[in-house]
């Protein structure tokens, strides 16, 4: 599966800043959840 996010461009977008870990880890554990 593929998908593509769009994000309103902010300042942190344009700067290419990624969110912070905890964010990440998050996401992470939501993704395992899934597959």
């Amino acid at each position: 599966m593929r998908f593509m996010i769009i994000v309103k461009a902010d300042k942190n977008s344009e700067a290419g800043a990624l969110p912070d870990e905890k964010i990440l880890t998050e996401m992470g554990k939501f993704n395992e959840e899934l597959v």
